[in-house]
């Protein structure tokens, strides 16, 4: 299964984004501002408007994406 549309893509990218204060590993249930595409391939395992959760944090680790680092999500600066 896809992961969560929580808001549209468009809605996503225009709306109030934060770095999440710690890093990519700890923010299971955060909302994406922007996708997240190891590369390669380049294909976004989140896009902007879906919900990271466990599973999609579980690949990343699994194919050895840089779990510390930074990412934006929705919510206020």
């Amino acid at each position: 299964p896809l992961p969560e549309r929580v808001i549209s893509p468009r809605a996503a990218l225009f709306a109030p984004r934060r770095a999440w204060p710690r890093c990519l590993k700890d923010c299971e249930g955060e909302v994406a501002a922007c996708q997240i595409a190891p590369y390669p391939p380049g294909i976004p395992v989140v896009a902007p408007g879906e919900q990271i959760t466990k599973k999609e944090l579980a690949y990343l680790q699994e194919i050895g994406y840089n779990m510390l680092s930074e990412v934006r999500v929705i919510g206020e600066a």
